[in-house]
């Protein structure tokens, strides 16, 4: 009652007496009776769960919104959109990962309700500890095509409206601490997808083509072009005949993840295929047998052939992948692409290892645009991939937690094994159960979520992610070891001309912001002259840059950006009107501080960004320089006290030498007439050489404390310092 009454009393409205008039306010315990009858209105408070509602907007989230509002239009199926049956249009982002063995995630239900047994009720451990290896991440991929539609406001104009015309979520299962968020893992992550679900990444469904014969045909693509993009014959004479050899060890898992893509296609193979498919299995099989052979060969060379002769058996087997790629009846993949995350781990822009996935990705997949585009700071709820989130939970919403104990260490050996083991052994034996129990646990959850009602009336499909040694993009390790090398040695790295390689086509070819990047095909610094752009299919096409946020300055005093028929698309700069990355570089420059009251209100209608929003950056900035500052001012003490510490040290040992006894005393003394006689000896032979080149002598300063001697060219000095 103290609280509504506080309330009241801030509004300026009469005061409450009764505290029984609080409730029946809220929810009275009979709606019918007289006292409820006599309030009428709105209540003073209720019982629901609070809506996620709360905005909490910054520099760059208007910009953001736009930037992707914009992109959507331009990829939309709409009268005169080229790129409208060309493009793809996908959300992606992480769910907060499950913790097995808690009631995390177990109990809490958004619409549904839980039914569970009367004779065997579900149960919740009471304890909210869990081992941190078992946790799971659902990733939620959200892909969607767009349409235009005019729809009448009420002034009579029509506008467009962007609807969705096709919407279907996958979720990849992923063991958190076995397989991590990198952007290897998301980029693997899609390779998968593109053959498990070519529905959604090819231009048009083939009807004479079963769904089975175009994942055949996928993955062999997808895994046999990426071989001979990585193929490098500098990389290949780099092998030694060492047993230890980097280079070997890179070059057999290339090879070996081509025989495994290879021995998964042979057993699709052996489906039953209509006619026209089952003569084109036939010859496919019959070339890959082929090139396992020569992948036999290259093994066995390995071992004791180096040189131009590994070269050439490196180049039978790229021969015969082109010869396998030419006879796949691939259905061309949809060339212009729309990725909307936030800046989590392994999909951040401004992360090396993510541009270079996506370089890849568009080679293997011929792409015309690539682009990705973040959602602002705290502002990733906008995400439609937080719908397909939002049932993930729905789905795992069951009552009980997860299992997770499946697999119990020494279990199934006898009492004598167990005691033979050494504790080294036993400890192996629980990591090797902690990860069986890691995949296991992402696999029911995987069961869970299958086949259950997605966020736009779909069902969901759900996979677990391949293992690290199984992943598309396995060379995951040696791009690291490349990037952290140091530019002079990167392509003495396993792989190091290849990435080398990649690295100059991704410069060439995208353009990377604070907030997104984009590839772009026969749009590079060459011009269109490099190879990858003149042998692709789509080089009829002109494809432009995607459409940023441009101010309409006709519409101030109210900030609004232009639509998309009128946003220029060429001859800008990247992030031209991107608050942020200007608002840094003026405060870099000095031309803007939180003081000055003018040059804030011009900023803010150049870049329509609230006044509130920019200070509250600028205090940012102005605090990340303080700390800067006194950093530096740190370190420069310390550095200076270490010295100082030395100095007084040598001081120490001075004063400790000359109280020492007589005897000592007198020897020092001798030893340190000695010492003066051989530098006498060295300044005279210098000063005689100076006088040969008639340059004139110094005559040093002797201290009869002194313990070091201090040259510089013909002068010595001994001194306290």
């Amino acid at each position: 009652m103290h609280l509504f009454t506080l309330r009241l009393a801030e509004k300026g409205k009469a005061l409450l007496k009764s505290a029984s008039t609080v409730l029946t306010r809220g929810k009275p315990v009979r709606e019918k009776s007289i006292a409820a009858k006599r309030h009428i209105g709105k209540g003073l408070f209720c019982t629901k769960k609070p809506p996620k509602t709360e905005q909490q907007n910054n520099e760059t989230t208007h910009h953001q919104r736009a930037h992707v509002k914009l992109m959507k239009s331009d990829m939309a199926e709409a009268e005169g959109n080229k790129y409208g049956e060309l493009s793809m249009i996908v959300s992606m982002d992480d769910k907060a990962y499950l913790r097995p063995g808690t009631d995390v995630g177990a109990k809490g239900s958004r619409k549904q309700r839980i039914y569970t047994s009367t004779e065997q009720p579900c149960s919740l451990p009471q304890h909210d500890f869990s081992n941190s290896k078992l946790h799971t991440t659902p990733s939620s991929f959200r892909y969607m095509k767009k349409k235009l539609i005019p729809i009448e406001s009420e002034n009579g104009e029509l506008k467009d409206h962007l609807m969705n015309v096709e919407d279907q979520s996958v979720v990849m299962v992923r063991p958190k601490y076995y397989v991590g968020s990198s952007g290897s893992v998301w980029a693997s992550d899609q390779m998968d997808l593109r053959w498990k679900h070519p529905e959604l990444y090819e231009i048009e469904n083939n009807n004479d083509q079963s769904l089975k014969f175009r994942q055949f045909i996928a993955q062999i693509h997808d895994r046999v072009k990426y071989f001979i993009i990585t193929t490098m014959h500098l990389d290949i004479l780099k092998v030694t005949l060492s047993a230890h050899c980097e280079h070997k060890v890179y070059e057999k898992e290339r090879l070996g993840a081509l025989k495994v893509c290879f021995t998964k296609a042979k057993e699709m193979g052996q489906h039953t295929w209509g006619n026209p498919e089952k003569e084109c299995v036939e010859e496919i099989i019959s070339t890959i047998n082929s090139i396992e052979k020569k992948i036999t060969d290259v093994e066995n060379a390995l071992q004791d052939t180096i040189g131009r002769q590994l070269v050439q058996k490196y180049d039978d087997i790229v021969e015969y992948c082109k010869t396998l790629i030419v006879k796949l009846p691939q259905t061309p993949v949809k060339p212009v692409v729309l990725e909307l995350t936030d800046k989590g781990p392994g999909v951040g822009v401004n992360s090396l290892e993510t541009q270079i996935r996506e370089a890849e990705m568009a080679l293997i997949h011929d792409s015309l645009r690539r682009t990705r585009v973040h959602r602002a700071r705290d502002d990733s709820g906008q995400g439609e991939s937080e719908r397909t989130n939002a049932s993930i939970g729905e789905a795992l919403c069951g009552g009980q937690a997860l299992k997770w104990n499946y697999y119990v260490p020494l279990e199934g050996k006898t009492k004598e094994e167990k005691e033979a083991m050494t504790i080294e052994e036993i400890e192996q034996e629980e990591e090797i159960c902690e990860e069986k129990n890691a995949w296991r646990i992402a696999q029911d959850v995987r069961d869970r979520i299958h086949m259950e009602p997605g966020p736009a009336g779909d069902v969901m499909f759900a996979h677990v992610t391949e293992k690290p040694d199984k992943q598309f993009f396995h060379n995951k390790i040696h791009l690291e070891k490349y990037n952290k090398a140091a530019k002079s040695k990167q392509k003495d790295m396993p792989g190091g001309h290849y990435f080398s390689y990649i690295t100059d086509y991704k410069n060439t070819h995208m353009a990377v912001g604070d907030l997104y990047l984009e590839y772009l095909a026969g749009k590079c610094s060459l011009k269109g002259t490099c190879d990858p752009c003149k042998n692709s299919s789509w080089s009829h096409i002109n494809i432009k840059p995607g459409p940023r946020p441009i101010p309409n300055y006709a519409l101030l005093p109210n900030y609004h950006y232009k639509p998309h028929n009128l946003t220029p698309l060429e001859g800008r700069e990247i992030d031209d009107y991107q608050p942020r990355v200007q608002l840094r570089k003026l405060h870099s420059q000095g031309k803007i501080s939180i003081d000055d009251e003018t040059q804030i209100s011009s900023f803010c209608d150049k870049y329509i960004v609230a006044p509130t929003h920019v200070q509250s950056y600028i205090s940012h900035l102005d605090s990340l320089d303080l700390k800067k500052r006194k950093r530096k001012e740190k370190k420069q003490a310390e550095k200076k006290g270490s010295r100082q510490n030395t100095d007084s040290e040598l001081d120490t040992e001075s004063t400790s030498g000359s109280s020492s006894d007589s005897d000592s005393k007198s020897g020092s003394e001798s030893d340190s007439e000695g010492e003066e006689d051989r530098v006498l000896a060295v300044i005279s032979s210098s000063s005689a050489s100076d006088s040969d080149s008639n340059s004139p002598t110094q005559i040093p300063q002797f201290s009869s404390r002194g313990r070091r001697v201090t040259t510089y060219k013909s002068r010595v000095f001994f001194g306290d310092n």
